[in-house]
């Protein structure tokens, strides 16, 4: 869901499942990295990556918090972060613990 909203979904992947790097210009994102970043849109993506790091990936919450510190004033190096950490969620989508039930 958080990566449909920052229309990084389906995954970009080759016939073996290797996920090739991702190029902003390719998703949208070359007009995040303008000088003027929008708070806005900064704050919402907090929002969402926060709501990522408490409920399923835990290996965020640094890095979250840190980003959260910029909030009020983002810099483009603060937004050019945020990229890096949806392009790590794009490119790990499909990595994590399942629990099933057992009899």
């Amino acid at each position: 869901m958080i990566l449909f909203q920052w229309d990084m979904s389906p995954p970009l992947t080759d016939h073996q499942g290797f996920h090739p790097t991702l190029d902003p210009g390719e998703l949208g994102f070359d007009k995040l990295l303008d000088a003027d970043v929008d708070k806005q849109q900064y704050q919402e993506a907090i929002v969402l990556l926060n709501y990522a790091a408490v409920h399923t990936c835990p290996d965020l919450s640094t890095t979250v918090s840190l980003l959260s510190g910029y909030t009020y004033r983002p810099s483009v190096q603060h937004m050019q972060a945020i990229f890096c950490v949806f392009q790590y969620l794009h490119s790990h989508q499909n990595l994590g613990i399942y629990y099933t039930a057992t009899d």
